[in-house]
């Protein structure tokens, strides 16, 4: 059984670069390892979060459909992070690597697993990035159910009478 993940390596390039194809979501991550996760004996130069979100956003729109359009970079936070300990104690810490993201929402609600984020290495150098689209919105998105009021809801939970109803069918058990 295969992992659902296509692998492509560019190892003509150096530092050898790599694209996984999400084979179910749709979804694909680019990465140059080395770049993403160096072995660092110094704290890199890494750019502030406002700078890391211009990166990003210009990354992106350099590369067609990658951003819906009015979506924005939102978050920035360290992707990989490299210490040294001694007799259980930390000597040093490097953040080595930023992860921008972008969070795909619908009518301003966030959605859960549409996000693109960005990886930043030294210098603002772009050494990875990962996109997960959810579906995309339906004008009529409800097709199982009638959408029903909160108190509705709560109403019915109470009484014990909180079955979803098919629109237009019946339910059967066995």
């Amino acid at each position: 059984m295969g992992s659902g993940i296509l692998l492509i390596k560019d190892t003509a390039k150096e530092p050898e670069e790599r694209v996984e194809v999400f084979q179910n979501s749709g979804g694909f991550r680019y990465t140059i390892p080395d770049k993403m996760f160096p072995t660092v004996d110094h704290q890199p130069n890494l750019p502030s979060d406002d700078e890391a979100k211009v990166i990003a956003e210009t990354y992106c729109s350099g590369r067609g459909g990658l951003l819906s359009e009015g979506e924005c970079f939102d978050n920035v936070s360290v992707c990989f992070r490299q210490g040294a300990w001694d007799a259980g104690k930390e000597i040093s810490s490097y953040n080595v690597t930023l992860a921008a993201q972008c969070r795909q929402t619908i009518d301003d609600l966030p959605t859960v697993g549409g996000t693109t984020t960005v990886y930043i290495g030294e210098a603002g150098e772009v050494v990875g990035g990962v996109t997960k689209t959810s579906r995309e919105r339906e004008e009529n998105p409800v097709r199982y159910s009638s959408i029903i009021s909160p108190e509705q809801a709560i109403e019915e939970l109470a009484a014990g009478t909180d079955v979803i109803t098919p629109l237009g069918g019946e339910i059967t058990t066995t």
